[in-house]
């Protein structure tokens, strides 16, 4: 039986797991920035994202007595979790927003990165050469982000094209 944690296949020569150095904290860091976006993202759909679909869509212009304020508490009370047409094009919004986001600060932290234009000085000193501070949070920030997705995921839109394809009442 292959054991696939063996120091040949994910170290260089002559170096062991127990030469580095263990950052077990570094898994626990994208874990509490998790539940953060997930809260974030609710109150990015509700804000941002219904305004923009109040007047810019006719998601909501079929319901008359709703207003603004209206369309936003009804997300912020429990419209996350419906499925709706709507919903789905909030989650696209704030994936969007996010990803763009990301694209920027990914941009802003590794502007000034030797390593970005000669990608051999990544291996420098590998594995024991040291993660600016910067780039480290944008690894944890990402992280956080999909594990953000995995807990989003038993309130987000299950219904796939069908939900996109009918009209709402």
């Amino acid at each position: 039986m292959i054991n696939l944690w063996t120091e040949t296949y994910w170290l260089p020569r002559n170096v062991s797991w127990e030469e580095l150095p263990p950052k077990f904290n570094d898994l626990l860091v994208p874990i509490y920035l998790a539940l953060p976006l997930v809260v974030i993202r609710i109150f990015w759909e509700a804000t941002i994202g219904v305004a923009y679909l109040f007047f810019r869509t006719n998601a909501y212009k079929s319901r008359k007595n709703i207003t603004l304020l209206g369309a936003m508490w009804e997300h912020l009370s429990g419209g996350f979790a419906s499925e709706s047409r709507a919903k789905k094009i909030l989650e696209c919004f704030w994936r969007f927003s996010y990803y763009t986001f990301a694209f920027i600060y990914g941009c802003y932290v590794m502007f000034d990165k030797e390593w970005l234009s000669d990608v051999k000085q990544c291996w420098i000193g590998y594995p024991f050469h040291e993660v600016p501070n910067s780039i480290w949070w944008y690894y944890m920030i990402e992280t956080g982000f999909y594990y953000s997705l995995l807990i989003a995921s038993t309130f987000d839109v299950r219904l796939g094209l069908s939900i996109l394809l009918e009209s709402e009442p």
